[in-house]
């Protein structure tokens, strides 16, 4: 990075990088120029808001948000808030300033047309993508080739590269420099392509931040934030949230092979010891499968003493708790679809309760979260048969179904979902 002297000349740099719209080039040396003295540190933060400012992607940001390179080995970025920020507000919203996907550099005429300069603004397109992950040609390399474990079996990782592109990138000009720009596709893009600079938001299996939108990142918050505190989404996928919820070896598993690296959040470093458990994840399937088929009264003794750990313990695992009532969420979702739920008041309050208080658990891990609304339209029809045949529910539980509600329409505010009217 070039030396700058004072704020002024880095203002100059950062300004000359968005101009070309290298706007993640422009956080890293901004942030890079801060972290050289604790004396910089109100200027870098006056530097980064010139960033959010200026991006031709960003629509909308926060006043406190702030790119900074973290300390130790590596030196990687990394996001926080220096002012506090409640839940459900809207902290970022941005465009992508590319287009292009991971998928894309798994496709070999992709890759030639990349190669042979055919794509539209190829090289401005390239150039945006500087300042992200991986940063070296050593570490894309790296990337390219990367085998990992998987079920106890070696195989190529899902974020390396297929051999067909592989060939082409060893017989490109600069294998080095094509590596890079396809790790840097490979681990950062969304469905729509890459937005750089939620890119410098880096995962925690215990977020405090999600993105709400399909068409473009909008980044809520889903707990209360305090000034200095690193801002984190969940990139495992929500879609299954055994992934992201399930034990240590689990999570890190799938997250190496998918982004090439070891989570290192805060709960993956608490939880270091964890080894996992495949007699219960067999344990809990097979249960899946008789819960699945359970006549109606024999469904409801049956949930209640998996949840009693009469079938299996959970050992105080946190992990084995999930699994569980991740388990027994699904049944309820498949039952509702195909009509079998238990109809006795009983069985349905024994229903309502597990899924209110396996909500309030994820909510622990996730926050006050969107990716909880399969939950919270599972408990909208159990609520709904309930009280049809049998009139409104006992008050001591309609505290606990009011409180979900109330989050429900928290995140729905500015989202495309609604689980309640």
């Amino acid at each position: 990075m070039t030396e700058a002297a004072d704020e002024s000349e880095m203002l100059s740099i950062v300004e000359a990088l968005l101009a070309k719209r290298q706007v993640a080039l422009a956080h890293c040396q901004a942030a890079e120029w801060s972290a050289k003295s604790l004396d910089r540190a109100d200027a870098g933060w006056r530097l980064q808001r010139v960033c959010f400012e200026k991006s031709p992607f960003v629509q909308q940001f926060h006043d406190g948000l702030e790119v900074f390179q973290m300390q130790g080995v590596g030196g990687g970025y990394a996001m926080r808030t220096r002012l506090p920020i409640g839940k459900h507000e809207l902290i970022l919203k941005e465009s992508p300033a590319i287009d292009w996907i991971g998928t894309n550099v798994r496709d070999p005429k992709w890759v030639q047309a990349y190669l042979a300069g055919k794509l539209p603004q190829c090289q401005e397109q390239a150039a945006r993508l500087e300042g992200l992950h991986p940063r070296t040609e050593e570490e894309a390399i790296q990337l390219a080739n990367l085998r990992v474990e998987w079920l106890g079996n070696e195989k190529q990782a899902s974020c390396s590269l297929p051999a067909p592109v592989q060939e082409l990138v060893t017989a490109s000009e600069n294998p080095g420099a094509v590596a890079a720009v396809f790790g840097r596709l490979q681990v950062n893009s969304h469905s729509d392509g890459i937005h750089v600079t939620t890119a410098f938001m880096n995962h925690s299996c215990v977020p405090n931040c999600e993105n709400r939108s399909k068409q473009r990142q909008m980044v809520y918050t889903t707990r209360d934030i305090a000034a200095g505190e690193e801002l984190c989404i969940a990139y495992l996928s929500t879609g299954n949230l055994a992934n992201l919820l399930g034990c240590r070896p689990r999570r890190n598993e799938v997250f190496r092979d998918s982004w090439g690296i070891q989570c290192a959040c805060e709960r993956c470093r608490a939880e270091m010891d964890q080894v996992r458990d495949f007699a219960f994840e067999k344990k809990i399937t097979d249960l899946q499968s008789d819960l699945q088929v359970a006549e109606d009264d024999d469904f409801a003794p049956l949930a209640r003493r998996l949840l009693q750990q009469e079938l299996v313990p959970f050992d105080g695992l946190r992990w084995k708790q999930d699994l569980a009532d991740i388990m027994l969420h699904f049944v309820l979702e498949l039952r509702l679809h195909i009509d079998t739920i238990p109809s006795k008041p009983e069985d349905l309050l024994l229903c309502i309760t597990a899924v209110v208080e396996a909500h309030d658990r994820k909510v622990v891990s996730l926050g006050e979260s969107g990716k909880l609304n399969p939950w919270w339209t599972t408990l909208n029809r159990l609520v709904g048969r309930y009280e049809e045949g049998h009139g409104p529910l006992p008050t001591h539980m309609q505290d606990g179904v009011d409180s979900i509600k109330r989050m429900s329409r928290d995140c729905a505010r500015d989202f495309l979902f609604q689980a309640f009217a």
